[in-house]
């Protein structure tokens, strides 16, 4: 009688609220990833089993005619086990005591008595009796065998959960000897039966997203469905009272800006009184427009978001605060990690440690601005703190170059920070700050950053400087710029490292950065100053000169030296490898900055891939030679195209013969190239080998990529011998530079003048009649530049350099 009228109220609870309901005809509930012995141990003679069943877990209400369990391997096999009864009722009990007894036969339904059947590795119990769930109550299953048996065979198991006695218990099992059990394990178990559920849940999405209002959405299979939902301020307690809804979608209006909200929601049909699914979601802070200044002093104005994330804080603090009562304190976690949790062999720390990442988020209103608004705050950072700044505009995130660090452990000051958001005028954004720490205790706070005087103003001129020429000796780099600025900051780091908080102020539109070290390259920053505000950093990548050679010269890459210099570009780099210097692009395919595509020409490859090339640079006395050759071992390399990969060899910045491509896409030969330099002997020059290449492959020797390996350079010439050098080095030229005519005295009879340009073509040839040791050369007819004179006397040579002003 009880269970007919168990039947009749589920019967009339379908009718009413379930025609929103899926139809289904199984449904299964547990997972296959552990191996369980649950229903029953067909090691043991004898066996029994009763596990309770959740409805928040099963979510399904209807008639039950079937049940199927699946082995761990289908090669098991039952012996003398193979006949079992199985009966299934309703209980309060949500687990078993040690002790407990069965649950008694009288309030179960016996649904299956006979041999059990199955293929493969599944085992299938088709009912003679079908049993009623109601989708509310715990429901228990019994399986018991009546054919008793045991096997040898330690296969012969099922696939299911074990939680390792982790609460709560949920399986009661007895075998031979009515030794019982109680664990939390039980068989993944598959209903079958007409059966029918609430809408499953959905992950949902958040919209249109402001200070006060938040549109949830989330999808659905069935048509028209009736939803419950409520939410509450984020760790306040479940709310008792809920909204229904018919559509997909639902406006919440009428919140606290700035402020983290719990959405709970689940089918209206689902009556499961806990069953909601949750997600979390913030609303924005008010719109910052320009001019806006936050001190946080006082109570939140709700026009900034904090956001801790699992491991770490973000929180106002007067420890923060600078010349203010308050600023953003960014903490990394309490104490010492965990061991395993902070990945510390990783590229890329900010990836592979996102839960120690915290935020902090500002929206920002340009869309009626049309002046030149920046953002600045003071930051104070302690050892190995990390910070960047990150926009967001609907779904689309982007980082502001530059990750601001500290080396040391507290005695930073503050710095000023300039974020340049002209370029977003039109526009409303996030702007979000975000802090990477491993931890932090009370009384060594590293990892940790300090953040105040958040200001959105407007600057007057942002202009960065333009037009820099750089002047560059073994120890020292020299720049010179044009700008409408007062006052200028420059910094400077190794390339690749850390960008740096502030430099040094200088009031002179050039900077000459000193007791830097031979052939190495850096990354230099210069910026605008204003009174106290800076515009943004403008970076370029310069090397200092290598040490200066002297012909005869030969360099086998086999280890980096002084003798050259890198020459790199913001995407680019040299990689030393086996024996040779290999020139590849740094980053896979970055092919929205690349022009033309892969039909790109020798124009494009070196003019407007420009972020793409790298090279090195030779600085070569050749003032002892009569001749010049060059000679390069090399080979080249491509990825998808021969155009994506090019060299060239430059002299005194002029190119030299054509730009080579390979001919292969990775088996190229090594091949040996060969220059006449002759007209730049006698003087110093400088030589610089480029590559410009699209891709770059996870980089080992036979990749194929765009490269460039280079493993032998080597300059040769005639030199001239110690007396004859003596002899022939009395050469006089003046004046240098000269708008007219240039004189040549020498201590010899000079046979003949030649004036070349820097590509090595003669422009004019003087010949004269007398043998004299002074000639007065007529350039006025050549353009502006640099140009060498080739001296001939007694059939030797001297090359000398001229400046047509």
């Amino acid at each position: 009688m009880k269970t007919k009228f168990y039947l009749l109220i589920s019967l009339l609870i379908s009718t009413n609220t379930f025609s929103q309901a899926e139809q289904l005809s199984n449904v299964t509930v547990g997972t296959k990833f552990d191996m369980v012995y649950e229903p029953i141990t067909v090691q043991a003679e004898y066996s029994r089993s009763q596990t309770i069943y959740y409805p928040d877990e099963m979510r399904f209400r209807g008639t039950i005619t079937s049940l199927k369990y699946f082995l761990e391997f289908s090669s098991s096999a039952f012996e003398n086990s193979t006949i079992w009864r199985v009966a299934i009722g309703y209980t309060n009990k949500t687990e078993f005591a040690k002790g407990d007894p069965n649950i008694p036969d009288s309030e179960l339904t016996e649904v299956f008595n006979g041999r059990i059947s199955g293929s493969g590795n599944t085992v299938i119990l088709t009912f003679d009796k079908p049993f009623y769930y109601d989708g509310r109550q715990n429901l228990v299953i019994d399986v018991q065998e009546i054919e008793p048996g045991k096997t040898a065979s330690q296969l012969t198991t099922f696939k299911g959960v074990k939680n390792y006695n982790k609460p709560p218990t949920r399986t009661r099992m007895t075998m031979s000897g009515g030794t019982a059990i109680y664990e939390n394990a039980y068989a993944c178990t598959e209903f079958g039966g007409s059966l029918e559920r609430c809408e499953p849940f959905y992950n949902g999405t958040f919209s249109i997203v402001t200070a006060t209002s938040v549109l949830a959405n989330w999808p659905s299979k069935v048509i028209s469905p009736a939803f419950r939902y409520m939410i509450q301020k984020l760790g306040d307690p479940m709310p008792t009272t809920y909204k229904v809804v018919n559509g997909k979608n639902v406006l919440l209006e009428n919140l606290q800006p700035a402020t983290s909200y719990t959405f709970y929601r689940k089918t209206d049909c689902d009556i499961t009184p806990n069953n909601y699914y949750s997600q979390q979601f913030n609303t924005g802070p008010y719109n910052l427009k320009v001019p806006t200044t936050i001190t946080f002093d006082g109570n939140n104005t709700f026009d900034y978001f904090l956001m801790a994330s699992k491991n770490v804080g973000v929180y106002i603090s007067p420890i923060a605060a600078s010349n203010s009562e308050n600023g953003i304190l960014f903490r990394g976690a309490d104490d010492v990690i965990k061991s395993g949790e902070w990945k510390t062999t990783t590229k890329d720390s900010w990836n592979d440690n996102p839960s120690f990442i915290s935020r902090a988020y500002f929206t920002i209103d340009l869309t009626n601005y049309t002046g030149n608004p920046i953002l600045q705050f003071d930051l104070r950072q302690t050892k190995d703190s990390k910070f960047r700044i990150a926009t967001k505009t609907n779904s689309d995130y982007a980082l502001i170059p530059g990750v601001y660090t500290s080396t040391t452990d507290n005695s930073d000051e503050f710095k000023t920070i300039t974020i340049d958001l002209s370029k977003s005028n039109g526009t409303k954004f996030d702007l979000i700050m975000e802090h990477l720490g491993r931890y932090t205790t009370e009384t060594s706070p590293y990892n940790t950053a300090f953040v105040d005087n958040v200001k959105l103003i407007e600057m007057p001129v942002c202009n960065p400087p333009q037009k820099i020429i750089v002047a560059r000796t073994e120890n020292s780099i020299t720049l010179n710029w044009t700008s409408a600025a007062d006052e200028w900051e420059v910094a400077w780091v190794d390339h690749d490292m850390t960008a740096p908080n502030s430099g040094t102020v200088t009031k002179d539109k050039f900077f000459t950065i000193t007791g830097l070290t031979v052939a190495k390259s850096y990354d230099i920053y210069i910026r605008n100053k204003y009174k106290n505000s800076y515009c943004e950093w403008k970076k370029i990548i310069e090397s200092t000169n290598p040490t200066t050679v002297k012909v005869p010269y030969q360099q086998l890459f086999t280890t980096a030296t002084t003798n050259y210099a890198p020459e790199l570009q913001d995407f680019s780099r040299q990689f030393l490898y086996s024996n040779a210097l290999n020139f590849y692009q740094k980053l896979q395919g970055n092919g929205s900055a690349w022009v033309g595509g892969s039909a790109t020409t020798e124009q494009q490859a070196w003019n407007d891939n420009k972020a793409f090339t790298s090279g090195i640079s030779f600085k070569v006395d050749a003032t002892n030679v009569s001749s010049l050759k060059l000679a390069i071992t090399m080979k080249q390399k491509y990825y998808y195209s021969k155009n994506t990969s090019w060299f060239r060899v430059l002299v005194n910045g002029i190119q030299q013969g054509y730009s080579r491509n390979p001919t292969t896409s990775y088996n190229d030969a090594y091949a040996t190239l060969n220059y006449d330099l002759t007209a730049y002997a006698g003087t110093t020059l400088d030589v610089t080998l480029e590559h410009c290449g699209r891709y770059m492959n996870n980089y080992y020797n036979n990749a194929p990529m765009d490269l460039t390996m280079v493993s032998n350079v080597q300059f040769s010439g005639q030199t001239l011998g110690t007396e004859d050098f003596k002899q022939k080095s009395g050469i006089n030229v003046f004046p240098i530079p000269s708008d007219g005519s240039i004189h040549f005295s020498h201590t010899e009879p000079i046979d003949e003048i030649t004036v070349l340009d820097l590509n090595g073509r003669v422009l004019m040839t003087v010949n004269p009649k007398d043998k004299t040791q002074e000639i007065t050369l007529n350039i006025a007819s050549l353009a502006t530049g640099i140009y060498i004179a080739k001296i001939k006397s007694y059939g030797t040579y001297q090359h000398a350099k001229i400046v047509r002003q």
